[in-house]
C-alpha cells in the first residue's frame, strides 16, 4: 500500500484531535453554549495550565509524522517494521486501557474518546510502519491460511489462499 493512505488517516486523526484541543481552550476561556462545558472536556488528572502545552507538543509530532509520511521523506517516513509492531500493540493496549476506563468510572467521557483517537493514531502509525501484511505475518509462520477469496468458505476451486503471500493452495 502506498504511503498517501496511511498520510491522509494521520491527518485526518490530528485534524480531530486538534479540534479538541481548540475547542478545550475556547471554553476554558469563555463559556461558549455550542460547546460542552470544562468538566465534560477535562478529567481533571493533569491541571489544564500544564495539560495544553502537552496536547500542543502531541499536535506539532502529529503533525511532523504526518509530513514525512506524506512527503515520503524524513524520520518518520522511514519504514520500521519492528516500531510499527510495538506502536500497533501499545495503541490496542491504550485502547482497551480507555475502554476500560470507560466502564469502571463514572467520570467524563468526552476525554475518553480522544485518547482512542490518539490510540487510532498510533495504531495507524503502526500499520504504516509494520504493513497491514505483516497483520497475518504470525498466522502464515504457523502455516494457517484463511479460507476463500475474502474470508468466504472457498475461491470456487477447493483452493484457500495464503494470508501473507496470496497464494493459491489445496484444501488444508
Amino acid at each position: 500500500m502506498s504511503a498517501r493512505p496511511y498520510a491522509v488517516l494521520l491527518g485526518a486523526l490530528a485534524l480531530v484531535f486538534a479540534g479538541r484541543v481548540l475547542g478545550q481552550a475556547i471554553v476554558a476561556v469563555a463559556a461558549v453554549p455550542c460547546l460542552p462545558p470544562m468538566q465534560a472536556w477535562y478529567s481533571g488528572l493533569i491541571p489544564y495550565p500544564v495539560l495544553l502545552p502537552i496536547q500542543l507538543v502531541i499536535l506539532a509530532v502529529q503533525a511532523k509524522v504526518t509530513g514525512d509520511i506524506a512527503r515520503g521523506s524524513g524520520w518518520f517516513a522511514t519504514r520500521r517494521p519492528l516500531a510499527g509492531t510495538v506502536l500497533r500493540r501499545v495503541a490496542c493496549l491504550y485502547a482497551l486501557g480507555m475502554a476500560l476506563r470507560w466502564v469502571l468510572t463514572d467520570g467524563t467521557r468526552l476525554p475518553i474518546v480522544f485518547h482512542w483517537v490518539l490510540a487510532s493514531h498510533l495504531f495507524v502509525l503502526g500499520a504504516y510502519h509494520a504493513g497491514w501484511r505483516s497483520l497475518f505475518a504470525q498466522y502464515a509462520q504457523e502455516g494457517l491460511t484463511v479460507p476463500g477469496e475474502l474470508g468466504g468458505p472457498h475461491t470456487g476451486n477447493g483452493q484457500q489462499r495464503d494470508l501473507v503471500t496470496g497464494a493459491r493452495g489445496g484444501h488444508a
